[in-house]
């Protein structure tokens, strides 16, 4: 399970870095900042999952909504770059019990 974490983490780590590319490489071109909210990188993926995510049918109960439309609006990097975070954090392996830690 930690693996499947770490691997996850790695995968949303390598998308931040994209998006952060492509945000970099528009705001070069437009001279002027561009940053790409998540829901515009996930409907260029495919579809309008933050319609069916924070919809009337979509499973989401309703408290959850409102943190649910602030990171579909947030810039893509970021929310990726804490999604990564928090999957790393939940794939860590401590040091082993019984080792010195170094000095």
């Amino acid at each position: 399970m930690r693996f499947m974490m770490r691997l996850a983490s790695l995968v949303a780590l390598a998308a931040a870095v994209a998006a952060g590319t492509i945000d970099a490489i528009r705001s070069v071109a437009l001279s002027m900042p561009a940053m790409t909210s998540l829901v515009d990188l996930l409907s260029f993926v495919g579809g309008n999952p933050a319609a069916r995510l924070a919809g009337p049918a979509g499973g989401l109960p309703s408290f959850l909504q409102p943190a649910a439309r602030q990171a579909f609006e947030a810039p893509a990097f970021a929310v990726l770059l804490g999604l990564s975070l928090l999957l790393w954090i939940a794939g860590y392996r401590g040091a082993p019990k019984g080792v010195p830690a170094a000095p």
